[in-house]
């Protein structure tokens, strides 16, 4: 039996330097993908058993850690990516991160 495809990105965010729940965020917007993760802090909350409170100082750690970027944030929205350099680091993100970076340097050339 062949292990599932996710298996060397959870492999790659599990053995890093990260705490569980850091992970768990890290798992969480990379699921998303190259269009970056726009659910709420109440959403995360909700899908990782967390408090929003909880979320939201979770992704400032992982921001100030370099883990993840904004691409855009005002009041009420905001799109989060895994930083294209965490990417590049990993196992088949090479491709992924190249992506997220390119949106990035668009979106900070447009405004």
């Amino acid at each position: 039996m062949t292990p599932p495809a996710f298996t060397p990105l959870y492999d790659w965010v599990m053995e890093s330097e990260l705490s569980n729940s850091e992970a768990q965020m890290i798992c969480r917007v990379l699921r998303w993908g190259e269009r970056g993760c726009f659910e709420s802090n109440a959403t995360i909350g909700r899908r990782l058993k967390m408090n929003p409170r909880t979320v939201r100082r979770l992704i400032k750690t992982l921001i100030r850690k370099e883990w993840l970027a904004v691409l855009y944030q005002t009041k009420h929205k905001r799109l989060i990516f895994v930083d294209p350099k965490r990417l590049t680091a990993g196992p088949l993100f090479e491709e992924l991160g190249e992506k997220v970076r390119k949106k990035i340097s668009a979106r900070t050339q447009c405004g």
